[in-house]
């Protein structure tokens, strides 16, 4: 495969990080579609708040994680982080409402104060969330951001440049082009949450959704890992977002087994080209 480089005539051959961003963008774009057909494949049903609340912020999650993965591809890892925060809030918001239903009629009713992340988190009782938290101190006006953002040029001693979009050779932008999919695939997990007029919807296409969503977004993690130098495979900022997708997808494999222990064995997925 090859890419032509802007302003360039002769074509070459992308770099190990190159194709690792092409396919993570594209295994996510693959896995965000899944979702969606997901979604269309019956019409919601179900009266309530909750199930109202829980389907806008499912829908209002997949646009956030979009352009999320955009901005990450583009070079832009803060406002990237910026979409990717409200995306994971939401998450949590449906997990409480899953929890208790009635707090969604309050949600509903303006009681937003009662809504914040932190009372969420506390609700659900969760002390502390360090992946919240990573995102928080990349999207907030904070030092995080600096650094992502100005590098030494090499030249005259404290002569700096400041960049709007940040070169995917910087380690926390490449980081952030795998980071939306940790989101995505706890979003997965909520769809779960919703019933379909088609009674049948979700117990023959549930499971092999996650599946399919675990395939393609455990490639494009495996691609972003190969295009890392040793020496930042040891750096505790990679680290820790690579810990969380790990976790994350073996939620998805257990939680694939048990819907199928529910509703019956699945097909596998399709090989990811």
């Amino acid at each position: 495969m090859v890419i032509r480089r802007e302003h360039e005539n002769r074509c070459v051959t992308p770099t190990a990080r190159e194709f690792a961003v092409r396919t993570m963008d594209q295994t996510f774009q693959g896995a965000h579609a899944a979702i969606r057909a997901y979604l269309r494949g019956s019409n919601v049903k179900g009266p309530g708040a909750d199930r109202i609340a829980t389907l806008h912020l499912i829908a209002r999650s997949l646009g956030d994680l979009h352009w999320s993965q955009s901005a990450a591809t583009a070079g832009f890892p803060i406002q990237a982080y910026s979409l990717m925060r409200p995306a994971w809030e939401a998450i949590n918001l449906c997990d409480l409402f899953a929890q208790w239903p009635e707090k969604a009629d309050e949600w509903a009713g303006g009681q937003f104060q009662e809504f914040s992340p932190t009372k969420v988190r506390k609700q659900l009782g969760k002390d502390t969330d360090p992946f919240y938290s990573f995102m928080s101190e990349r999207s907030h006006p904070r030092f995080a951001g600096l650094q992502m953002t100005i590098f030494k040029t090499g030249g005259a001693p404290g002569e700096a440049v400041a960049h709007l979009r940040v070169p995917l050779e910087i380690t926390p932008a490449y980081m952030a082009v795998a980071t939306p999919a940790i989101i995505l695939a706890r979003l997965t997990t909520q769809v779960g949450r919703l019933n379909f007029e088609d009674r049948e919807h979700r117990p023959r296409n549930l499971a092999p959704l996650i599946r399919s969503v675990a395939s393609a977004i455990k490639l494009g993690w495996a691609t972003m890992d190969a295009g890392l130098e040793d020496w930042e495979r040891n750096d505790p900022e990679v680290q820790r977002p690579n810990g969380w997708a790990e976790d994350i997808g073996g939620l998805l494999d257990q939680l694939a087994d048990d819907v199928d222990r529910i509703y019956g064995a699945s097909p596998p997925p399709p090989v990811a080209d």
